[in-house]
């Protein structure tokens, strides 16, 4: 399948959770959710060591919400109960839809399939194309952010210098690394401009692009009838 075509499926499937209002609704969204973590239960392990955060997060800020809507709030307590259960079990569906799309989509490139539909389009204009590259070049840069900040890490605890502060002043020192890992990477992407003008890189447009990722009838029936069938849902919910 397509990387948008998936990428299109779970963002359409998450807007349906976001926007889901009623008891019944939220329950074919979970049911949903959990028919896709069996059909790829050979991530299950990787899929809960990512979630597992935020399955316990989001309840505990629904406790806190609970309480302070009960001082807040003129509904009865079973209304408050029954909304914030509502708008926690949202999030937590919500956040394992991306959760295992994040898994499924590591190993793609949603970039060259832009780039792939944008060829097979044929339109000469320059600024499209200087636009897909800086995007595609600004997202390989940035796991250099935290590959840096592994390494001084891993340096910092091998000499055993500060082991043990805790994560204000973690975030605090980072901060002051930023301007150099910036200052590094600008200096990476000048090295890489310049290759790309020694061997003639961009001076014909369209550009061509390897490699090439199509698009299939399949993909646009299914992307076709996911978002069919939930606003269908949705529309039947409101009757």
């Amino acid at each position: 399948m397509n990387n948008i075509t998936t990428l299109s499926i779970f963002f359409s499937i998450s807007l349906s959770i976001l926007f889901s209002q009623s008891f019944e609704l939220v329950i074919f969204h979970g049911i949903l959710v959990v028919f896709l973590v069996i059909i790829f239960r050979n991530h299950w392990q990787e899929f809960v060591i990512k979630s597992k955060p935020l399955w316990i997060y989001f309840p505990q800020v629904g406790l806190w919400f609970f309480i302070i809507s009960l001082l807040v709030s003129s509904k009865n307590t079973y209304a408050v109960f029954i909304d914030v259960s509502l708008a926690t079990f949202r999030m937590i569906l919500l956040v394992s839809m991306m959760t295992l799309y994040s898994i499924l989509s590591k190993n793609s490139d949603i970039m060259i399939s832009i780039r792939g539909i944008w060829h097979k389009m044929g339109k000469p204009w320059q600024w499209v194309e200087d636009l897909i590259l800086f995007i595609d070049i600004t997202i390989r840069f940035f796991p250099s952010f935290q590959q840096h900040w592994q390494r001084i890490e891993r340096t910092r605890k091998s000499l055993g210098i500060n082991v043990s502060e805790d994560k204000i002043h973690q975030v605090q020192r980072f901060a002051t690394m930023v301007p150099d890992i910036v200052i590094l990477n600008l200096r990476r992407v000048n090295d890489l401009t310049l290759a790309m003008k020694l061997r003639g890189y961009g001076h014909l447009c369209p550009r061509t692009v390897y490699p090439f990722i199509s698009s299939y009838r399949i993909d646009k029936l299914i992307l076709a009838f996911v978002i069919i069938g939930l606003l269908g849902l949705h529309s039947i919910d409101k009757i």
